[in-house]
């Protein structure tokens, strides 16, 4: 299993229909549609829509500008002189970032690292491995808001490092915005400064979550009982399209992978094999084409 822009169960609420509560037949296939639809458009953006912690080490370029792959947030930035024997972590002061569609000062994601006129060095080091960054990598338009407080906490009186349940203290009530239920399957959340994936959710009297824990390259650590758990929140246009996509792939399913299929009040609509060219123009016009850095 792996992250989805969208859960299974906002596919079936979006159909609006009785599968979207009665039925759980559907939920694997459901699942298995919103994993392919987020991959589908990963490669057709050429980005990916959740932070992740990583090391990267962009080629260096000789010149007071270093274009970077898409970042959220900047740990460390080091430079070495000898091949990457040896890095020196430069300062806040020595470097300023430029990011969002407008190419805009501290604006993320960013996505260009220029020298400081006033900083310790006035151009980035060349070589393969002349620079070395640790951040949090991925798009996202808002990302100071992407994290929600899901209005639960950690009920544990000490959640360990390795510990695999979470108790909260409702698994299936509202969210911030009084949606049900507020923990999913397929959710990433954040507690405190650890990712983790939810694969199992236990309402009732257990209110736990079954969970892969130092998810998508972050440390597990302990956590204290009643600290605050946050659900990451894709951008919205990635989750609609998201969504779009399985369901037209649900329903072509359901015609036995027909085409084409006729409506008499709409005429005939054609299923495209491939991603649906609807959601490339909503990308598209977003500006969400494929990343070249």
């Amino acid at each position: 299993m792996t992250l989805a822009y969208a859960t299974f169960d906002e596919l079936k609420d979006a159909l609006g229909d009785a599968l979207g509560s009665s039925t759980t037949s559907y939920d694997v296939p459901m699942r298995v549609l919103a994993e392919r639809a987020s991959r589908a458009i990963d490669r057709l953006t050429g980005r990916m829509f959740w932070p992740e912690t990583l090391t990267r080490y962009p080629d260096g370029s000789g010149e007071a500008t270093l274009w970077i792959p898409e970042c959220l947030s900047l740990t460390t930035v080091s430079m070495s002189s000898d091949d990457g024997a040896n890095y020196t972590d430069l300062l806040a002061t020595d470097y300023v970032a430029y990011g969002g569609p407008l190419l805009e000062y501290n604006r993320t994601p960013y996505l260009r690292l220029d020298m400081y006129t006033n900083g310790t060095y006035s151009y980035w080091y060349t070589g393969q491995r002349a620079i070395k960054i640790v951040g949090l990598w991925g798009w996202h338009d808002d990302y100071a808001n992407a994290w929600e407080d899901s209005q639960d906490t950690t009920e544990d009186v000490t959640l360990s490092a390795t510990a695999t349940t979470v108790t909260v203290n409702d698994a299936d009530g509202a969210d911030l915005t009084g949606l049900t239920p507020r923990f999913q399957i397929g959710q990433m959340l954040r507690i405190e400064s650890e990712y983790v994936f939810v694969t199992a959710v236990t309402a009732g009297s257990t209110n736990t979550l079954t969970v892969v824990r130092a998810y998508n390259g972050s440390t597990g650590a302990t956590h204290a009982q009643n600290t605050v758990i946050y659900i990451y929140r894709p951008p919205m246009i990635i989750k609609q399209a998201t969504i779009i996509q399985g369901l037209r792939w649900f329903k072509r399913g359901q015609q036995s992978f027909a085409d084409v299929s006729a409506m008499g009040e709409l005429g005939q609509l054609t299923y495209a094999q491939k991603i649906d060219p609807d959601i490339v123009a909503m990308l598209y016009d977003a500006g969400l084409r494929r990343a070249v850095v």
